[in-house]
């Protein structure tokens, strides 16, 4: 296997981190690759400020990952100075620092902006706005965010197209989508009704212990329970189940709210 770039620095660095002198002196002496990696491992360390001067000084000799490292680590200041308002829900000036962010496509301010006009706590609702800002941050494929589109687009009704993102996050291993696409399938909903192939889905959330896949397999169990005995039976777990489920919920697990997304860039790992 290749050795580092940065040598014995990293061994080294795990037991105290470098002075802005021992710093400068590396990433002056050496090339642009242990510029990046120096720049990727102070960012881990907590070490922005020296990091972006690694990561500037790997630009400055041409390396395009320490461009683009740069960038991530601007998207990254800028997005947790907006992640502050928004936790002290300051949303006004929340909306304030999320919108150049969403110029620059970023999923954390598109999936926040959606929050804010969906939810209207900056002013008046605008549903449209919102669908806006959560279709583009799920176009950049992350199934979380197919995820809340499905979300949103099941509470103003559009359930075809909610079915469309549930099933584009099931088919990234997002279980509570596999859950909701489960339900829908059995139910016909957004769609013709595939109950075999719902079952499928549901069956595969369940088994990573999705509360509402589980209840909603109790159902079809209860359904097609043939005598009182076996009724009885899947009543008494379902009972068991909703107990369960209210501490979920209580988490603010499983829950059908629009929620706004944690910075979704971060130091890499």
């Amino acid at each position: 296997m290749p050795s580092s770039p940065l040598g014995g620095f990293t061994r080294r660095a795990q037991l105290a981190l470098p002075t802005s002198r021992q710093l400068a002196h590396f990433t002056s002496t050496h090339d642009a690759t242990a510029c990046l990696y120096l720049g990727r491992f102070l960012w881990r360390e907590g070490q922005e400020v020296e990091a972006r001067k690694a990561f500037e000084r790997g630009a400055q000799l041409h390396n395009e990952e320490c461009r683009s490292e740069l960038v991530r680590l601007t998207d990254w200041a800028d997005e947790k100075a907006a992640e502050r308002p928004m936790e002290e829900r300051n949303y006004e000036e929340a909306a304030r620092l999320l919108r150049p962010l969403a110029e620059r496509n970023s999923r954390f301010a598109l999936r926040c902006l959606g929050f804010l006009c969906e939810t209207g706590v900056t002013g008046a609702p605008d549903m449209e706005a919102a669908r806006s800002y959560y279709e583009l941050a799920a176009s950049q494929g992350c199934a979380e965010d197919y995820h809340e589109l499905g979300r949103f687009l099941t509470a103003v009704g559009d359930e075809v197209h909610a079915r469309a993102a549930y099933e584009a996050a099931a088919r990234l291993d997002y279980v509570p989508s596999m859950s909701e696409l489960g339900r829908m399938m059995v139910e016909g909903c957004g769609g013709p009704a595939d109950e075999a192939v719902g079952r499928v889905w549901l069956e595969k959330a369940a088994a990573q212990g999705h509360t509402f896949a589980r209840r909603t397999l109790l159902a079809l169990q209860e359904s097609d329970a043939r005598t009182l005995l076996q009724k009885l039976s899947v009543k008494i777990k379902i009972a068991r189940l909703a107990f369960a489920g209210a501490r979920v919920l209580a988490r603010g697990g499983d829950s059908d709210q629009p929620r706004w997304l944690s910075s979704s860039v971060g130091p890499p790992s």
